[in-house]
C-alpha cells in the first residue's frame, strides 16, 4: 500500500508539472477517490474537489448491472514496482522508452513496450493526459476550493544554480483558464524536431551518435540513491572463519599460511630480502619476498564511501559531446584530442561526482561544482569543457522531450527522472585517495585481509550465498540480480615445501578497507601474493601514479558459467577501455578448449579415468608427476604434518587428470594459431596462444585442487575399508553373465 501511494504521488507530481507547462486542467481518478484539479494561468495548482468513488460492486439505482458506467469507470493506470535491473533484457536503449513515453494518446499502437518495462506506467499517464486535453474529462464540481502549493519550475540555464523552492502554501485569486494550445500532429512534431536538429550544431553532432549508440546500458529504472553499505569488523590479520571447515581443516589453515622452503638436498632454508637466491626465487615464482610488511595507508590518506559511475552508453555520449569543446582539441592530432577527453572524464568528471556524495547522480550539479573549482585553479580548458558538456546535455535532453510533446512547447530537463542519455549510476562502495600529492607508482596500499576458508568449505558456502541472502532479506548484497562478494583467492606458490594450495579470503564480515575497492577494467591497483616475515599475505599495490581525489580500483576478474549474468553485470567504471561487464563468461560454446575436450575428454573418457584409477595402483611416477606440478602433501594429505594421506586410487586419478591437463596445454596453442578454426582461424599470435594456454592450465590446476579437497572431505567420513576402493571397477565374466542372463534381473532369469 505504501508503494502504491508513493507511486500515485509521483505520478500526480509529474502530471501537475506537465499540466502547468501546458496551462491545462485535469481530473485524476483512482480506485478510491477522485481529484478535480484546476491549473491557473500563473501555474498555480488548485485542488477543486476530492470525493470518494462509489463501490462498483454495489448496484446503482439507475443501472441494470453491477458495473459502473463508462463515464464513472475509474482510469486504471498500469502500475509497476521498482524491478531489479536484471529483470529487463540488456541492450534495450533508453530511446525506446523515451519514444513510448512520448507517444500520443491517440496513437496507442505506437506505445508498445520495448521489454524493459520503460513504458508500463506511462500508458496510464498518457490516458490521464488524454483526459486533461478535454476528451472525456468531467467538469470539476463546485465545492469549496483548497489551495495546494504551486508546482511551477523555472527554466534553468546551463550551469546556473537551482532556483529556490516555491513559497509556502498561500491562497491565490482564481484566474480564467488559458486558451487551449493547439495540438500538433506527429508529422508536425517530427518536422519541428528535424528543423531544430538542422539549425543546432550540437544536435547535428549528437543525434546521429545517439541513434547509433549500441553500447552496454544499465536497464531498468534510473537509481539515484546509493546502495546500502555493507558494514564490517576491522581486523589486522587473517582469522579462520567459524564456517571455514572442520576442526582439522581450521588447524591446517594457519599452517598453510606459513611459507617454508627447502633446497635440492631437502634442507629447509630461509629467504631474506635482498639475497641473490631470493631474487631468483621471486622471478621464477612471481612472488615478492619481504622481511616485513610495509606500512599501510593511514585513515587520513584514504576515504571509504559510496561511488558513482557511468555505463558505456552514457560514457560514449559524454565523449561525443566533449568533441564539441575546442579547448580539448589538439590540431592535427586526433589521438591526443581523444586522450584529452578521456582524461577529463576519468580524471575530473567522475572524481567530482564522487566528491558530491549523495548528489553525484546529477551531471549538471557535478559540472557546476567542477567549473567553479576549475575557475579557482585557473584551468581554462576544464572550464570550457564543463560549459560545453552542460550545453550539449541540456540541448540534447530538451530536444528529445520537446519532440514528444503534443503541444510543441519546449520542456526543460528539470524533472530528474526524464534524463535519459546522460545518467550517472551508483556503483556501490569504493575508496578514494585523499593523501596530499597522491600516491606514486608501485606504492603499497594495504594487505587484503579477511576470514579464511579451506577450499571445500568455500565451495559449499558459495552454493548457499544466493538463497541465504534472499532468506535473510539482504537486498544490499543482491545488486543487479547478482550476489555480491568480497572474496579473494590466496594461492600458495608451488615452490614452497608443502606445495601448491588454495586459501579463500572473505572480507564481507571482517577485513579492512581494501575489500571495498571498486572494480575497474583499467584498474589503478593490483593484488600481489607476498611472503612477508615468512607468512603468506595478499598485498595491494598501485599500478600507476594516483592523484589526490582519484579512486583506488581493482580488476575483479570475476568469472561465471552463466550466459545471462555477464549481460546484467553492467560495468560502471567509466574507463576508456571498459569491457562493458565486470564478469567473464567462461563457458562459451564452440571454443577451442571445447573442441579439444570433444575429441579426447568426453564424459566417457572422464569415467574411463576413474575406472583406470580404481584398477591401477599409484606408483612413484605418479607422485613425482604431481610433485613437479606443485601438488604435494598439502593437497594429498588431510593433515599438515603429511599424515592421513589420500588413498592411492585418488592419487592415480589425480596423476591421470594431470596428464590430460598437460596434453591440452600442448594442443591448444597449435589450434589457436592454425587457420582451421572458425572463419579461417582464431587469429592468435604464437605468444598470445601460449599465454592463453598457460592461463588455462593454471585454471585447470585450481579445479584439480578443488576436486581433491572435496574428495578429502568425503573420504574422511567413510569407513576405513571403503576408502581404499575406487568408485568404478571392471566386472568379471561371471558377473556379466549373471547380470545379463542368469540373474534375477537378467533376460534368462
Amino acid at each position: 500500500r505504501a508503494f502504491v501511494n508513493e507511486a500515485l504521488r509521483s505520478v500526480e507530481a509529474r502530471l501537475n508539472l506537465l499540466a502547468a507547462r501546458a496551462g491545462l486542467s485535469y481530473t485524476l481518478t483512482t480506485h478510491s477517490h477522485e481529484r478535480a484539479v484546476r491549473v491557473t494561468a500563473s501555474h498555480g495548482v488548485t485542488l477543486v474537489a476530492q470525493r470518494p468513488l462509489p463501490d462498483p460492486r454495489v448496484k446503482r439505482e439507475d443501472s441494470d448491472d453491477y458495473s459502473s458506467s463508462e463515464s464513472e469507470r475509474p482510469v486504471r493506470t498500469r502500475k509497476r514496482s521498482a524491478p531489479a535491473p536484471r529483470s529487463a533484457p540488456a541492450g534495450k536503449r533508453a530511446a525506446s522508452a523515451q519514444r513510448a513515453r512520448a507517444a500520443s494518446p491517440d496513437d496507442d499502437d505506437d506505445a508498445q513496450s520495448d521489454g524493459s518495462g520503460g513504458n508500463q506506467s506511462n500508458l496510464g499517464l498518457a490516458a490521464l493526459l488524454h483526459a486533461a486535453t478535454g476528451h472525456g474529462a468531467r467538469e470539476p464540481p463546485a465545492e469549496a476550493e483548497q489551495q495546494l502549493p504551486a508546482q511551477h519550475v523555472p527554466l534553468p540555464g546551463p550551469l546556473q544554480p537551482p532556483q529556490p523552492s516555491p513559497s509556502p502554501v498561500q491562497r491565490q485569486p482564481s484566474s480564467p483558464a488559458p486558451p487551449d494550445v493547439p495540438r500538433m500532429s506527429r508529422a508536425q512534431q517530427q518536422a519541428q524536431a528535424q528543423a531544430a536538429a538542422r539549425s543546432d550544431p550540437d544536435l547535428r553532432a549528437m543525434l546521429p551518435h545517439i541513434a547509433g549508440n549500441r553500447e552496454q546500458q544499465m536497464p531498468g529504472l534510473w537509481r539515484r540513491e546509493h546502495w546500502a553499505e555493507q558494514p564490517y569488523v576491522e581486523i589486522d590479520s587473517y582469522q579462520v572463519a567459524l564456517e571455514g571447515g572442520e576442526e582439522v581443516d581450521k588447524r591446517a589453515l594457519y599452517d598453510k599460511l606459513q611459507a617454508r622452503f627447502r633446497n635440492a638436498q631437502g634442507q629447509e632454508i630461509q629467504l631474506r630480502e635482498g639475497n641473490p637466491a631470493t631474487e631468483q626465487f621471486m622471478l621464477a615464482n612471481k612472488v615478492a619476498v619481504l622481511d616485513e610488511l610495509p606500512p599501510s595507508l593511514n585513515e587520513s590518506e584514504y576515504r571509504e564511501g559510496s561511488m558513482w559511475g557511468v555505463d558505456r552508453f552514457t560514457r560514449s555520449n559524454i565523449f561525443e559531446a566533449l568533441g564539441r569543446c575546442k579547448a580539448l582539441a589538439v590540431e592535427g592530432d586526433a589521438a591526443a584530442s581523444e586522450a584529452a577527453r578521456d582524461a577529463f572524464i576519468e580524471g575530473r568528471l567522475l572524481p567530482q561526482a564522487n566528491a558530491l556524495e549523495d548528489d553525484g547522480w546529477d551531471i549538471m550539479a557535478v559540472l557546476r561544482e567542477l567549473k567553479d573549482a576549475a575557475e579557482t585553479e585557473g584551468d581554462a580548458s576544464t572550464v570550457a569543457a564543463c560549459k560545453t558538456l552542460a550545453r550539449v546535455v541540456e540541448t540534447t535532453e530538451r530536444h528529445f522531450k520537446a519532440a514528444g510533446r503534443r503541444s510543441g512547447l519546449p520542456l526543460p530537463p528539470g524533472p530528474i527522472e526524464d534524463r535519459d542519455y546522460f545518467r550517472l549510476w551508483p556503483k556501490g562502495q569504493g575508496v578514494v585517495c585523499t593523501k596530499k600529492g597522491g600516491l606514486p607508482e608501485h606504492a603499497f596500499v594495504a594487505p587484503y585481509l579477511g576470514e579464511i576458508y579451506c577450499t571445500w568449505a568455500w565451495a559449499e558456502r558459495q552454493q548457499l550465498v544466493p538463497s541465504r541472502a534472499n532468506a535473510l532479506g539482504k537486498r544490499s548484497r543482491m545488486r543487479m540480480g547478482l550476489p555480491e562478494y568480497y572474496n579473494c583467492l590466496l594461492e600458495r606458490p608451488a615452490a614452497t615445501a608443502p606445495g601448491y594450495d588454495l586459501i579463500h579470503v572473505d572480507a564481507s564480515q571482517k577485513g579492512n578497507f581494501t575489500a571495498r575497492l571498486a572494480h575497474s577494467c583499467v584498474p589503478s591497483c593490483k593484488a600481489v601474493t607476498l611472503i612477508a616475515g615468512g607468512r603468506l599475505v595478499i598485498g595491494i599495490y598501485t599500478t600507476r601514479p594516483i592523484a589526490e581525489g582519484e579512486e583506488l580500483t581493482l580488476d575483479y576478474k570475476a568469472e561465471t558459467e552463466s550466459e545471462k549474468e555477464p549481460r546484467h553485470a553492467i560495468c560502471l567504471c567509466g574507463a576508456s577501455h571498459c569491457r562493458g561487464s565486470f564478469l567473464y563468461h567462461t563457458n562459451t560454446a564452440n571454443t577451442p578448449q571445447q573442441q579439444i575436450m570433444a575429441q579426447a575428454h568426453t564424459f566417457l573418457d572422464r569415467n574411463a579415468l576413474l575406472l583406470r584409477a580404481g584398477g591401477e595402483e599409484a606408483g612413484d611416477v605418479d607422485y613425482q608427476a604431481l610433485s613437479n606440478a606443485g601438488i604435494r602433501h598439502s593437497v594429498l594429505c588431510s593433515r599438515p604434518d603429511g599424515r592421513a594421506k589420500l588413498p592411492k586410487w585418488v592419487v592415480r586419478w589425480a596423476s591421470l587428470a594431470l596428464a590430460w591437463i598437460h596434453s591440452e596445454h600442448a594442443a591448444l596453442p597449435k589450434l589457436l594459431t592454425s587457420q582451421e578454426g572458425q572463419g579461417g582461424g582464431y587469429g592468435f599470435s604464437v605468444d598470445e596462444a601460449q599465454a592463453e594456454a598457460d592461463d588455462l592450465r593454471a585454471a585447470r590446476l585450481q579445479s584439480l585442487v578443488v576436486a581433491l579437497d572435496k574428495a578429502k572431505l568425503f573420504l574422511r567420513h567413510q569407513p576405513r575399508e571403503m576408502r581404499a576402493l575406487g568408485p568404478l571397477r571392471l566386472m568379471t565374466d561371471d558377473e556379466v553373465l549373471e547380470y545379463l542372463w542368469t540373474g534375477s534381473g537378467g533376460t534368462g532369469g
